[in-house]
């Protein structure tokens, strides 16, 4: 994930996830497409960790910078319906991200440089 030169989920998922697109709602919300469906809303399980982390109201997971990448160990996908496994929001499929061990001493600095070229 590090070499990969991703800044986020959502660039990762873009540079090795084929079938999983990004998109934004109508109210400026970024969201996951699977295989050319909209799963915004309820169709998709996003788990930290392995709980549930899709919101109460509309069962959806919004994408932004929740996990930085520094602190992901592993990114599991599951493909298709899941939902006799996992409940009714795994209908497309179940994304889970395993984050590094919170016992491990020390700390970590990152940082991110860009140019717009003005």
């Amino acid at each position: 994930m590090k070499r990969s030169g991703a800044r986020d989920i959502v660039e990762l998922f873009h540079l090795f996830v084929p079938g999983f697109d990004f998109g934004v709602d109508v109210e400026g919300v970024v969201g996951m497409g699977i295989r050319r469906i909209w799963a915004h809303e309820g169709k998709y399980l996003f788990m930290g960790n392995g709980f549930t982390m899709n919101d109460g109201m509309f069962a959806c997971f919004p994408f932004g910078n929740h996990f930085p990448l520094d602190n992901v160990e592993r990114i599991e996908i599951i493909r298709g319906p899941e939902s006799a496994i996992y409940g009714g929001f795994a209908g497309l499929g179940v994304v889970n991200i395993i984050t590094r061990d919170t016992d491990e001493q020390g700390g970590k600095v990152a940082y991110t440089v860009t140019h717009t070229g003005k």
